[in-house]
């Protein structure tokens, strides 16, 4: 009998561990309206709405480094937006610029 619950044991182990080995997840990035220029730490990754991975580390999908998402604006009444995500965050699914809001006053 304890041998059989240590085997199921066993077994339960090497299901979990093999579930935690998982891919890089992929982020979603979209802006309103779509189209925006995106750059990902300074090198263009495509137009909105577009997919990354972004650096990783481990199996449950935390950043390894700092990183900088922009969004450049296509039209008039955008501006530029600016995300940041620091190491060690869990990486995002989704990101969402929205094109029209201006940045922040300086104070």
């Amino acid at each position: 009998m304890n041998k059989c619950i240590v085997l199921g044991l066993l077994a339960a182990a090497v299901v979990f561990t093999a579930g935690c080995a998982s891919e890089p997840i992929a982020t979603h990035i979209q802006s309103d309206p779509p189209g925006a220029r995106i750059e990902v730490n300074e090198g263009t990754v495509g137009t909105a709405p577009v997919s990354v991975v972004l650096p990783q580390h481990g199996s449950h999908h935390r950043l390894r480094e700092h990183v900088t998402i922009r969004a450049y604006p296509t039209g008039p009444g955008q501006y530029q937006q600016v995300k940041q995500l620091y190491y060690n965050q869990w990486a995002p699914q989704n990101i969402e610029f929205d094109m029209t809001q201006s940045a922040a006053p300086a104070r």
